[in-house]
């Protein structure tokens, strides 16, 4: 019964993947470039990658998305190997698609010092 469901949700969350790739022509699903670029006509928008600063703990994330409606952002470690990187980018990016990126309400307070 276990590998049914599993089974059932591995094909659901294929089809949800197939669905939100429909449009984004990639040739080499390792040329992240590319992957970026496609997205972002995808989603209208602009989309940046940018390293995150250092902060030397163990704990620290080594990739985060932000999402607003002029652009998008995609941060990932700096001190990584380009396979490791390109990984990290990748998972990032599928968080945008799959709509997990949510709309950083308290990043703009944050960086603005007030609501949106």
């Amino acid at each position: 019964m276990f590998k049914r469901q599993f089974a059932r949700r591995e094909a659901q969350l294929r089809r949800l993947c197939e669905e939100q790739l429909r449009g984004i022509e990639i040739s080499d699903p390792y040329a992240v470039d590319e992957i970026c670029r496609q997205l972002a006509v995808k989603r209208g928008r602009p989309l940046h990658l940018h390293e995150l600063p250092e902060t030397g703990g163990a704990n620290a994330p080594c990739g985060m998305v932000l999402s607003f409606d002029h652009g998008d952002y995609v941060f990932h470690v700096a001190a990584t190997s380009e396979r490791h990187r390109a990984q990290i980018v990748r998972h990032e990016l599928a968080h945008l698609l799959l709509g997990h990126a949510g709309n950083n309400e308290s990043v703009r307070q944050v960086s603005t010092g007030s609501p949106a």
